[in-house]
């Protein structure tokens, strides 16, 4: 009895589900009609656009570990410590000669 119990509750909530998800596509889509269903189809165009955004998101979090490796490994030692301060003054006095 309790396995058609289980049943009958998933078949309800996935029915609530669908019932969510077609008033969403429906305010998307402005349909005002009650006994349409949408049937949202994704296309290829799409799908690439997505995968290429997340493909740039990982890139861009990959570059962002690694500056963030160098940069303190470049605090903790003493060595180029010193190189990033003299590139960072020149950098000042680079960026002064321009602005005046």
């Amino acid at each position: 009895m309790s396995k058609y119990k289980k049943r009958l509750v998933q078949e309800v909530i996935d029915k609530k589900a669908f019932e969510a998800k077609q008033e969403q596509l429906k305010e998307k889509y402005q349909v005002a009609e009650e006994n349409k269903i949408i049937v949202e189809k994704s296309n290829m165009i799409k799908f690439l656009i997505r995968t290429a955004g997340a493909v740039v998101r990982v890139c861009a979090g990959g570059a962002v570990l690694i500056l963030a490796a160098v940069g303190i490994l470049a605090l903790i030692y003493p060595g180029p410590r010193r190189e990033m301060l003299l590139i960072g003054q020149e950098i000042l006095e680079e960026l002064l000669v321009f602005i005046s």
